[in-house]
């Protein structure tokens, strides 16, 4: 409250100033603005964030269409740090270890797409001042594919020497998952593949600081619904003890999970646009 009480006081005391007592020209038929948002009490590390470009064209000087496009890469490859055996080790824990160490990794991409599109009306343009009001539509996608991949050995008991490399030998045995990640120590899965439809109504104010550059922030009604993917997961096992049918093996997990939500929402961020 400290924080927004001293925001407050500063931005009333910038609006009293000779600069801002003028009138600058607002927004009118045919303006295209662009905008990212500013949090000036630096939450999680993030003072400016641009999750999506976010662009508003004004038809006639109180009716625009505003349009947010959002896209989101991730990659993320993980290899488990193993302990490297003594010097008197045997030479099965040696090249046990060295053949796990290079066949054993995670990869991980996953994304996600979105696009919203809303109508303003703008009711209220008065000096620096301008207030609005509509709504918006909006669909998201999200994606996740992973592929791991671990080592493992093999021998036959009866013939097994720790120290002949030709008494065991060693495959992989990989994972790819389509819609999901997929912990293979546990047999789960998480970070599911999405399909999210979305529609608000709300209301803001932009305050005009000099000719296109504005500040402003936004209050609404969301309503979202999400439904996730059915995750599919592919394993193929390289042991030569394995038949030659049971190598590759696709499993389908049924999801039936979804979310739904409304609530009313304010932007904890300003926004600060331009307009040209």
């Amino acid at each position: 409250m400290k924080k927004i009480a001293m925001l407050v006081a500063a931005f009333a005391t910038l609006c009293s100033g000779n600069a801002l007592a003028q009138n600058v020209d607002l927004p009118s038929a045919g303006t295209l603005s662009t905008e990212v948002q500013f949090n000036p009490f630096d939450q999680n590390g993030e003072q400016f964030k641009l999750d999506a470009l976010k662009f508003r064209y004004f038809l006639t000087d109180v009716d625009a269409v505003r349009l947010k496009l959002g896209l989101n890469l991730n990659n993320k490859n993980t290899v488990d740090l193993l302990e490297e055996p003594a010097s008197d080790a045997s030479r099965f824990d040696k090249d046990c270890y060295n053949y796990t160490k290079d066949n054993n990794e995670n990869r991980v991409k996953s994304g996600s797409f979105s696009i919203d599109l809303g109508y303003e009306r703008h009711l209220l343009k008065d000096g620096r001042l301008d207030i609005y009001a509509g709504a918006e539509l909006g669909l998201e996608f999200g994606w996740t594919k992973q592929k791991g991949v671990e080592g493992y050995y093999s021998y036959d008991p009866s013939k097994f020497d720790e120290e002949n490399a030709n008494t065991y030998s060693f495959f992989t045995k990989e994972t790819e998952v389509s819609g999901a990640v997929y912990d293979m120590t546990t047999n789960t899965m998480s970070n599911f593949g999405y399909t999210q439809i979305r529609a608000g109504v709300f209301t803001g104010l932009d305050f005009y600081l000099y000719k296109g550059l504005y500040v402003g922030t936004e209050l609404g009604l969301k309503f979202k619904t999400t439904s996730y993917s059915d995750p599919e997961v592919t394993v193929t096992d390289n042991d030569p003890e394995t038949a030659a049918k049971d190598h590759v093996k696709t499993t389908k997990w049924a999801n039936n999970d979804s979310d739904t939500s409304l609530k009313i929402y304010i932007e904890p961020t300003i926004r600060l646009g331009w307009s040209f």
